[in-house]
């Protein structure tokens, strides 16, 4: 086989690995986006729900910053130390994400939808190192 062609070839391979994780990245992205702003439509209805008022709600919501700043500590960290299993820990990040998203809905206690907003904080900010 000449010299062109496995050049060939092997441009080819790189570039559809190249562009199939770029796809992916702009959909982890779009998720991203989707779930945080979710809150916001939502806000009547789960001060409705768990019988408070929106000063309790919007500290439950805080709650997502707070797990961003600790999660962004945390991701760093684990980016640094586990370089090779970086598309594991966004994928178990969007998992719980997606998981928390779902939860927090129906939690019955203001704490739990603190916890779940934070957890989904501390998932966010994993991600966005």
């Amino acid at each position: 086989m000449p010299f062109e062609d496995v050049l060939y070839n092997l441009l080819r391979e790189l570039i559809s690995k190249k562009s199939a994780k770029t796809i992916a990245l702009v959909l982890v992205w779009i998720c991203l986006g989707l779930c945080g702003e979710i809150t916001g439509p939502t806000l009547q209805d789960l001060k409705w729900r768990l019988k408070v008022d929106y000063g309790d709600v919007s500290r439950a919501v805080s709650g997502r910053s707070t797990g961003f700043f600790i999660g962004s500590a945390i991701g760093g960290l684990l980016i640094f130390k586990l370089v090779k299993y970086c598309y594991i820990m966004l994928g178990v990040s969007l998992t719980l994400i997606a998981l928390c998203t779902f939860v927090a809905p129906h939690s019955p206690t203001i704490g739990l939808l603190w916890a779940m907003f934070f957890l989904q904080g501390t998932c966010e900010g994993v991600i966005n190192v």
